[in-house]
């Protein structure tokens, strides 16, 4: 048996384990609340209605390239007298979706504290949901106590007490979110950005790791939308504004569908094969160019690929069927006779006529033919222009639509 029911005695190296420091309570809190820190990109500005900076007002807002939209609480829109409409919008966090509505307004500045920097918001939505975690913004303390930070301590504000936290700054405001210089440590240790705005410092700030928050603030919690628990990580910690503009479109209403509404509804035509891209492309070319000629013949274009490279001269190829063709048909007469009384048929009734003679480096290609007989007539042949033959590794076919 250890002595004292097992616990560990206060040997000077136990007590070296975790030491306590008042200089860690700087940035942690009171030695008997251990309470921690772990900052957050939020960051002390001027904020005021556009072309009048002397109604300026001191503010922290919440840098999260999360959001896509720029959002602030009421005091804002009541500082400045803003009126207005009130518009319905979807909030969509990893806690859910909810339906709320707020006043928008445009031609809000946002402003570093030493007036070098100055940015527009182009669209402001009124939102009470703004995360105000206090405990999470950077203080020179923090830079103070970690060595890699020391550097730019001169530079980040003391916390004000009479600024509260009113603007969380969206991705739809790009230039807020740029990184124009960093301080990185040692593993796990906070690290800094120089932001537009000013400095931020972000992660946990606790000298040793030895205070833990008593404190958790979790932007990614583990609720579905449908209000669904759930053990699986169900989206990055997000926030997206979607404003109720179409507020007449309703999903169809489905009949045994588990939450009422169904936007996959089936339909009778559901198995049908849609169109290709060059089904439409050859539908198209048809529609614009099939015409009947002045005797009455419906004349249609070679429906070529859009782009297609230039065609090759094969008249050489051309000439070698031929003559292989001229060479089969002297030795059965009988499939000479049927082959001549094909052509000529097609010739007497228009269905090919003369080419005209080519230009110098014109595009051309010749066809090639040849002659199928059907199993149940023997005495009749049928010509085949064989658009499929390659020359050069280039046919007709693979030029055009199919």
């Amino acid at each position: 048996m250890t002595d004292h029911g097992g616990e560990r005695k206060n040997t000077a190296n136990n007590a070296q384990a975790h030491p306590v420091t008042s200089k860690c309570t700087q940035i942690c809190g009171n030695l008997k609340t251990f309470s921690g820190k772990s900052c957050a990109k939020t960051i002390l500005v001027n904020v005021y209605p556009e072309g009048a900076h002397q109604k300026a007002i001191r503010v922290y807002a919440i840098i999260d390239d999360q959001s896509n939209a720029s959002l602030a609480r009421s005091e804002i829109f009541n500082q400045f007298d803003i009126q207005g409409e009130e518009l319905p919008y979807t909030l969509s966090s990893c806690a859910g979706s909810i339906q709320t509505h707020g006043r928008r307004t445009g031609g809000i500045v946002l402003e570093s504290l030493d007036g070098s920097r100055k940015l527009n918001i182009p669209s402001l939505l009124e939102c009470a949901d703004i995360p105000d975690m206090r405990n999470e913004i950077p203080t020179p303390d923090v830079a103070n106590c970690h060595a890699h930070l020391k550097d730019i301590a001169g530079q980040i504000p003391s916390l004000d007490d009479g600024a509260d936290i009113l603007l969380l700054v969206g991705r739809d405001v790009t230039d807020a979110h740029h990184v124009l210089d960093q301080r990185i440590g040692p593993p796990n240790s906070p690290y800094a950005q120089k932001l537009p705005l000013g400095w931020v410092i972000i992660g946990e700030t606790c000298l040793g790791k030895v205070h833990m928050p008593n404190i958790v603030n979790a932007n990614k919690t583990y609720i579905l939308r449908d209000g669904r628990e759930s053990h699986f990580k169900p989206c990055p910690s997000e926030i997206n504004v979607m404003q109720a503009h179409d507020t007449h479109f309703r999903c169809k209403v489905v009949p045994n569908d588990t939450f009422g509404t169904s936007v996959f509804v089936k339909t009778k035509d559901d198995e049908k094969l849609g169109l290709s891209v060059e089904d439409k492309q050859f539908l198209d070319i048809m529609d614009s160019e099939l015409h009947r000629d002045s005797q009455g013949h419906w004349v249609a274009p070679l429906p070529f690929r859009i782009p297609r490279s230039p065609l090759p001269n094969n008249k050489s190829q051309a000439i070698n069927r031929a003559m292989m063709l001229d060479r089969s048909l002297k030795k059965n007469l009988k499939k000479q006779e049927h082959f001549m009384t094909f052509m000529e048929k097609v010739i007497n009734n228009n269905h090919a006529e003369i080419a005209p003679p080519l230009q110098d480096e014109e595009e051309c290609w010749y066809l090639p033919i040849f002659g199928v007989y059907h199993s149940k007539k023997p005495d009749q042949i049928r010509a085949v222009f064989d658009s499929s033959a390659q020359f050069e590794g280039v046919s007709l076919n693979n030029t055009q639509q199919h």
